[in-house]
């Protein structure tokens, strides 16, 4: 069984209130428990700790707080201090030790669990070392008891902060205290305390300062150690006196130092290349590869290449070896010099086809001469055309503006369509929600079925119109390019015409040409280089009155799209505002019958006591009449005659238990008839239910998302 440590200490606190005195309180300490792995080579002074456990002594110097609150071992005692342990560092290896998390479960003789205590001892980003307690305990069932600690201090053990929690439950009455400690750099401690019994509560707060035995402040200034950090304390003495096994693990890091980033030095030849001298790689420069070492896994197979080579492959699952490194690396130089060869080869060709240009020129300035007017004509024709190609490329390109802004406003319109498609499809989810006998296809289903599929038509008819107008903008771009490339061209041709029109045997910008009287396939002929021109301008006029159709149709269908769209929301939303009236009307009505059917209940069940009571005082004349008859019975001899009072006295039972039968009959009556007011008012209940749960769906989800059903200005794209 673990062991256990208990421990107070007194100290002193000012009350919150102005005009009250100083006040003694009591700081009672939490119970802990510590593993037998840890206390087997350390025992507690149960001696001193009797004395301890019955009463609160208050700490008076160091060597009497140590006595109180570690009670171990004579040895431990004279090797660790208090004082010792907070002005020495604690080494990281006891540091590690320090942390702990234990646990300890309560029960009673019938093995019940009855309570328990949690300890966790850790450490906060290297510096802060946390204690957290948690203590609860039940009474027989009828009272419980809680204590929570909290206790913070630095690698020196130096207190920083407490917080402890104590509660008691018993029956109806609970009572609370808190108390928080918080140490200064200065050992100076501030306390906050507050008491609650179930009717009032007080709350001192002050500075903590230690007292001697008659109850008043000592000379010296000492260290008031919190629970937490004491419970801490007392780990690290136990196990600094610990001869136990210590598992623990270390993890090597090794790395590797280059002198530069293929890790040689740079006067060194590089890897890929032949070597100079020495080692490389761990093989011998001039070394032939070997045969099979022990490292190889697979297996060796002969074939042609081994004979030729003079080595045998190192064959495994995985690859082939058939080289070595200095092979290789030749094999790089050999790479190296042939790429090099090729570029100058490339050089000397570039050079001779300068050559070439230059004689060409000389060749091609004889003919210029004689071409001189026929160039101006042609350059005039080709400016007329290259004007009609400008004013339609203009044109176009107005019209793909226009085109682009339709197809943009397309674009937001099916952006906004998917909000009502949204709320159409949410609105029948949710009224699918709908309980039992509510589930029926009324008509706001019936608008809203219709609704979604106006919109997936909405939605085809929008789709494929998009699809039209990006055929047709690619129909238009391609047009405007073919434009754009035939004026290109033009102008190019002009001005090339041009500067062949000014050019003279004199002009110092004449050159060779070569090959300029070859007539290539490419060329056209007069007559086609017009008939291209024409074709270009007329497939220009019938894109653009297709281009502006299309944006005429686009703008009726998004004009009736969204006119449609909002009668249909309409209707939806008038439908479902009068189904929502329809079922606040009958749930009235079945409210307004449920509390007929109450008021009859009520009524019922006072019929029935009154029956019950009725047929109880039936007995008192029953036991009447039937002791008159006995008492009768009694007469002697000729006395004990049938007279007329002996008759009335029979007949008067008779009517007594006639009456009781049909007060009987009636009672049964009212029992079935309470029933089945019940059973009625279990319907309506049920009913009124269900049209509430309908009625909260159509209004509170279905009306609020409609809400959000965009207007016909944003359906229409803008």
């Amino acid at each position: 069984m673990p062991s256990n440590f208990v421990s107070k200490s007194r100290s002193l606190a000012k009350r919150t209130g102005p005009s009250e005195n100083s006040k003694v309180f009591e700081i009672e300490q939490c119970m802990y428990n510590l593993s037998e792995d840890f206390i087997r080579q350390t025992s507690l002074n149960d001696e001193k700790e009797a004395g301890s456990k019955c009463s609160a002594v208050p700490i008076t110097t160091a060597t009497a707080a140590n006595d109180q609150i570690f009670s171990i071992t004579p040895s431990a005692n004279q090797v660790h201090q208090i004082w010792d342990i907070l002005r020495q560092p604690i080494s990281d290896d006891i540091m590690r030790k320090l942390c702990f998390s234990e646990m300890l479960l309560v029960c009673d003789g019938n093995e019940r669990i009855v309570g328990g205590a949690a300890i966790n001892v850790s450490l906060i980003a290297g510096e802060v070392l946390a204690a957290f307690s948690s203590t609860r305990l039940a009474f027989l069932g009828q009272s419980t008891a809680e204590s929570e600690l909290m206790s913070f201090a630095d690698r020196n053990c130096h207190p920083l902060q407490e917080r402890k929690c104590e509660t008691l439950v018993s029956g109806t009455t609970r009572q609370e205290k808190q108390i928080q400690l918080y140490f200064d750099e200065h050992h100076n401690v501030t306390a906050y305390r507050q008491e609650i019994d179930g009717f009032h509560s007080e709350s001192f707060q002050g500075m903590l300062k230690p007292t001697d035995g008659n109850g008043e402040e000592s000379a010296g200034q000492e260290i008031i150690v919190p629970d937490g950090l004491q419970l801490l304390l007392l780990r690290y003495l136990i196990l600094s006196n610990f001869v136990g096994e210590i598992s623990s693990q270390t993890v090597d890091v090794q790395g590797r130092l280059q002198t530069n980033p293929v890790g040689l030095p740079a006067s060194e030849p590089p890897p890929y290349l032949p070597q100079r001298d020495g080692y490389s790689d761990g093989y011998p420069l001039a070394k032939p590869m070997g045969p099979i070492g022990p490292w190889a896994t697979g297996r060796v197979d002969w074939g042609a290449l081994s004979g030729q080579t003079g080595t045998r492959p190192v064959v495994n699952q995985y690859s082939i070896t058939r080289y070595s490194v200095d092979k290789w690396r030749q094999r790089n130089a050999d790479m190296i010099a042939s790429c090099q060869s090729t570029v100058d080869h490339s050089v000397r060709v570039e050079n001779s086809s300068k050559n070439t240009i230059i004689r060409t020129y000389a060749t091609a300035d004889k003919t210029q001469t004689d071409c001189t007017q026929s160039l101006h004509a042609r350059a005039k024709n080709i400016d007329d055309l290259k004007s009609d190609l400008n004013r339609a490329i203009s044109a176009m390109q107005e019209e793909i503006t226009a085109l682009e802004r339709q197809r943009r406003r397309l674009k937001q319109s099916l952006a906004v369509l998917r909000m009502p498609e949204a709320i159409a499809n949410e609105c029948l989810e949710r009224r699918t929600g709908r309980p039992d006998t509510e589930l029926i296809r009324d008509r706001p289903e019936e608008e809203l079925i219709r609704e979604i599929s106006l919109i997936s038509e909405i939605k085809a008819i929008l789709l494929q119109t998009l699809a039209n107008i990006e055929q047709q903008q690619s129909d238009n771009r391609a047009v405007r390019q073919r434009m754009e490339f035939d004026w290109s061209e033009k102008k190019m041709a002009h001005e090339n015409d041009a500067i062949n029109c000014n050019l003279r045997n004199q002009s110092t910008n004449t050159l060779f040409k070569p090959g300029a009287t070859r007539c290539s396939n490419e060329q056209s002929t007069e007559i086609y280089w017009e008939k291209f021109t024409r074709e270009t301008l007329d497939m220009f006029n019938d894109c653009r009155r297709k281009s502006e159709q299309l944006r005429n149709t686009l703008d009726a269908i998004l004009t009736n799209a969204a006119r449609d769209l909002r009668t249909q929301a309409d209707s939806v939303e008038r439908a479902l505002a009068s189904r929502i009236s329809c079922m606040e009307e009958i749930r009235e009505k079945l409210e307004i019958d449920l509390r007929t059917t109450l008021q009859r209940l009520a009524d019922t069940e006072i019929q029935i006591g009154k029956l019950q009571v009725a047929i109880r005082n039936m007995d008192y004349g029953m036991m009447v009449v039937q002791t008159r008859l006995d008492n009768r019975n009694q007469r002697p001899r000729v006395e004990n005659c049938r007279d007329q009072p002996q008759a009335l006295l029979i007949a008067e039972v008779k009517s007594l238990e006639e009456g009781t039968s049909a007060m009987n009959a009636q009672l049964k009556q009212e029992e079935d008839v309470k029933l089945e007011l019940v059973n009625r008012r279990n319907e309506l209940e049920r009913e009124i239910m269900l049209k509430r749960r309908t009625i909260a769906i159509d209004r509170d989800r279905c009306q609020l998302l409609r809400s959000h059903f965009p207007s016909s200005t944003a359906l229409s794209g803008y």
